[in-house]
């Protein structure tokens, strides 16, 4: 991704329900510095039951999808309008459900890359954005 530029990345079948058994990998890259600004219009993958919260969306840093190390988060749901911002050239978003029938409709996230020497962009942060 270059300066400016938004991705939007939804799970397979968005707003339906995305299928059961998927393991699914998004691989997000942009030349030179800056951050990347995650805004989530929907992350809901979890079932009415807690224990049976296994449906995830896991975000990472690297190129490596591979690496534990490199795991920022690994969520089940979002409010709405929750924002992520990252400071690394390279991220990953990986979305996987078990073969139960307990899913929902997934998640729409819009991905922008911003040079953060850039003053092109201010931002009103609430108590609900995460920053890494």
């Amino acid at each position: 991704m270059t300066d400016g530029q938004v991705l939007t990345l939804s799970s397979p079948g968005y707003p339906a329900f995305y299928p059961d058994n998927l393991d699914y990998t998004w691989v997000i890259s942009a030349t030179g510095n800056g951050s990347f600004l995650l805004e989530f219009h929907e992350l809901i993958l979890m079932t009415k039951r807690p224990d049976l919260y296994v449906d995830k969306l896991t975000i990472g840093v690297g190129e490596d999808i591979f690496d534990d190390e490199v795991v920022l988060e690994e969520m089940n749901f979002f409010p709405t309008g929750t924002t992520i911002m990252i400071y690394v050239r390279h991220i990953w978003l990986r979305l996987q459900s078990d073969y139960k029938k307990y899913r929902q409709r997934g998640f729409l996230v819009d991905i922008e890359r911003l040079d953060v020497t850039s003053k092109s962009k201010s931002f009103s942060w609430t108590t609900e954005d995460i920053f890494f």
